[in-house]
């Protein structure tokens, strides 16, 4: 029973060994193996994303209060008055009521959109320039503040998906230069965006790339 068992198992090796060369098609079972895998990693994640394309999407400004962003290496840039600024554990002195133009590089961390409107910018940065105060350092320093701020920007901003609630807006997809467009009011999700996003006084604008945009009587995709 050993004996056999022992050829069993040889038998199995050398069959898997034949396999590593070829198919029982011909084909090299490198690229068969590959193909499999893919096929199985398809099923565990759900395949791929889907083809992004183009998108343009403006919303009122308050529909994002209450979210907090997750980026990282991105430029901020604002005016508004600060509350605070804790920059390397230091506060940076400020009038009071001052409205100020900064910009902050390189930054890795949190931004939450308030309730009351205000910014909440927390993680670390290597630059800020403060009107015409400049910091900068060869390693990232810890950046804590609160700002109202009626004109900002993100470049290199990047979310897996956005989901708004009370939205009202409208959207353009662009693909191949063709535009398509809807308006929406409720709720709005958009998966895989890539780009930028804008705030006004009244309004939030993403403008990059996405997967899919869905409103209750649209589907972008």
């Amino acid at each position: 029973m050993k004996k056999f068992k022992l050829v069993l198992g040889v038998i199995i090796t050398l069959a898997i060994v034949g396999l590593i060369f070829f198919t029982d098609i011909g084909q090299p079972v490198g690229d068969f193996i590959t193909g499999q895998l893919g096929s199985v990693t398809s099923l565990i994640t759900g395949g791929d994303k889907g083809p992004a394309f183009g998108v343009n999407m403006k919303v009122n400004r308050d529909a994002l209060y209450g979210q907090t962003f997750k980026i990282s290496n991105s430029t901020i840039s604002l005016t508004g008055v600060p509350s605070y600024v804790n920059l390397n554990l230091q506060t940076v002195s400020l009038k009071e009521y001052q409205v100020v133009n900064m910009v902050i590089g390189n930054f890795k961390g949190n931004v939450v959109l308030n309730k009351d409107g205000s910014l909440s910018i927390v993680g670390e940065t290597n630059y800020v320039e403060i009107d015409n105060f400049q910091f900068t350092s060869d390693k990232p320093k810890k950046i804590d503040m609160n700002i109202g701020s009626n004109s900002f920007s993100i470049d290199n901003f990047n979310s897996d998906k956005i989901v708004l609630s009370s939205a009202s807006g409208s959207v353009d997809r662009i693909v191949d230069q063709k535009i398509d467009s809807a308006s929406f009011t409720g709720k709005v999700e958009m998966d895989n965006f890539a780009g930028g996003m804008r705030l006004t006084d009244t309004t939030a604008e993403f403008l990059g790339t996405a997967t899919s945009v869905k409103g209750d009587k649209f589907s972008f995709m």
